[in-house]
């Protein structure tokens, strides 16, 4: 009688571990696809950051063209105004760039952390 309380006990533990095993196969898996998004997302804004490095110099869609100026101190005034104007933009956009880079990469490594121990409970477990 206590063999049989004994391997009824052993395959209900065998069962849990089981169950926990495929939880944290799923959690290892929607880790991982979590990771390749956010390195993704990453990629995409060190482009998004290399184009706005780069100085378009093809103006965006829908601006107006400029009106002539008469003098030529005035339209060098003009232009120095214009790109110092596109140069704070640029360096906003640089900047906002590369505070979500870092937060994605400290992202990335936060989850890789979790997989990790997550992985090490699996084989442990």
């Amino acid at each position: 009688m206590a063999d049989r309380f004994d391997i009824s006990e052993l395959e209900s533990q065998n069962q849990r571990q089981f169950i926990k095993i495929n939880y944290l196969q799923q959690e290892v898996r929607q880790l991982q696809e979590y990771v390749q998004d956010l390195e993704q997302i990453g990629k995409l804004n060190k482009e998004a950051l290399r184009i706005a490095t780069s100085g378009g110099s093809t103006p965006p869609p829908n601006t107006r063209p400029k009106l002539a100026t008469t003098t030529a101190g005035n339209e060098s005034s003009n232009r120095s105004d214009e790109f110092a104007i596109e140069n704070k933009s640029l360096q906003a956009v640089i900047e906002h760039l590369q505070q979500e880079n870092a937060r994605l990469y400290q992202i990335i490594d936060k989850v890789t952390r979790e997989r990790n121990v997550a992985q090490s409970k699996v084989t442990v477990a």
